[in-house]
């Protein structure tokens, strides 16, 4: 039964609807509802917690370890439990690189570019040209070397000389001195075939010739230099005169002009593609650039820098497969395998997706090496899941 108050209430709630048909209710008889409401809200709330908390400890609706019930022969049930593992034994966010890494090609000094010889996407070889720099004052003085060499050697064949020792250093010294010039002209003939072939003057054929020349020459020197350095080593060896040290004072100066005529060559440094391509024509060349002037990888074969969380390293190995998917191959998987692992932790170099994400996560950095020629594309962004050993079945009958 309700008592007055109540009753009281329930005719005054009832006149303040029907007053106007407008909803005229007093402000506490509508904060009674409001109170009711939330209170039902935050009651389901916590029953949908809790339906969540129980479903993650348990495995879900249909739980992993489930046992399901199979008749047998004999009459009697057989329960038989299956553990289902995660499909994953981790994943980590990836960039995909040629295998054995993107090569960066930098001046070795500086200078205004004259001439490109190379565009993004062709094919290269170690010591190619890819640009020169100007190279007119770097001419003249190897030029002004040679000359100089030459003098040196006339006034040092115009006085005789009988000890055998010095003799045999004396001609050793000539055949590394012819050596390195030689080393010098094949340079030089390999730069024009390589350019006229671009002309179409030249043929493949006499590019890779002039290449093996090159070759040839820096063996000839290693043989040469130990000559030297045996004749030099013998015993009661005298005491060079005032002509010999002239001649290798010369000779170390044509040296040095050599090499920085060939400091303005920006050449390719590795086999590969051209993968990017900074400089132009006009421009100057800097050492102290962050950009490269170039860089080259070989994408004949492709990997994948992945980093691991720290708390997933005691998941990944060495020869474990893995799938690597791309958002730019929606659908595709690509299979690949681990094989290397660095030996410390460090700051993430990739930017972690989504503005939830930790800031202050260590990584592991992982190498995957692709199967196969993928369509994937350097510096590309990838996912990698790791896959694990294999399913564990467990039986048992009761």
């Amino acid at each position: 039964m309700m008592n007055a108050a109540m009753r009281h209430r329930v005719r005054l709630r009832t006149s303040y609807q029907k007053r106007d048909g407008r909803n005229l209710m007093p402000s506490f008889l509508r904060l009674d509802s409001t109170v009711t409401i939330l209170g039902l809200a935050a009651v389901l709330a916590l029953g949908v917690s809790a339906l969540a908390t129980y479903l993650s400890q348990n495995g879900g609706i249909s739980n992993s370890n489930s046992a399901q019930v199979k008749p047998a022969k004999s009459g009697k049930p057989t329960v038989v439990a299956q553990a289902t593992q995660p499909q994953w034994e981790a994943s980590a966010p990836g960039r995909v690189a040629p295998l054995g890494g993107e090569v960066e090609i930098r001046p070795e000094t500086p200078g205004v570019v004259t001439d490109v010889y190379a565009k993004v996407g062709d094919v290269v070889k170690k010591g190619d040209l890819i640009a020169v720099t100007k190279d007119r004052e770097a001419f003249t003085r190897v030029v002004a070397a040679a000359a100089e060499v030459e003098v040196r050697v006339s006034e040092r064949d115009e006085e005789k000389e009988t000890d055998k020792l010095l003799l045999a250093w004396r001609d050793a010294q000539d055949k590394l001195g012819a050596a390195e010039r030689a080393l010098h002209k094949a340079r030089i003939t390999f730069d024009t075939l390589f350019i006229a072939r671009r002309n179409g003057t030249a043929s493949d054929r006499d590019v890779e010739n002039a290449r093996r020349l090159i070759e040839v020459a820096k063996l000839s020197i290693a043989a040469r230099r130990k000559d030297v350095e045996e004749a030099r080593a013998k015993k009661d060896f005298p005491l060079l005169s005032r002509l010999d040290s002239g001649l290798t004072i010369a000779r170390t100066d044509l040296r040095l002009a050599e090499l920085a005529y060939e400091k303005t060559r920006i050449r390719a440094t590795s086999n590969g593609r051209v993968l990017q391509l900074e400089g132009v024509a006009g421009q100057l060349a800097s050492l102290t650039s962050q950009v490269p002037f170039a860089v080259v990888g070989d994408v004949s074969r492709l990997e994948v820098t992945a980093e691991v969380e720290e708390r997933d390293i005691s998941k990944v190995w060495v020869g474990q497969n893995v799938v690597v998917r791309a958002n730019a191959f929606s659908g595709k998987d690509f299979t690949g395998k681990v094989t290397a692992i660095a030996t410390k932790v460090g700051s993430p170099a990739l930017g972690l997706r989504g503005p939830s994400q930790p800031r202050d996560v260590e990584i592991l950095e992982v190498d995957i090496t692709l199967d196969g020629k993928p369509p994937l594309l350097p510096s590309m962004r990838v996912d990698v899941f790791f896959k694990p050993k294999g399913n564990v079945r467990a039986a048992a009958k009761n």
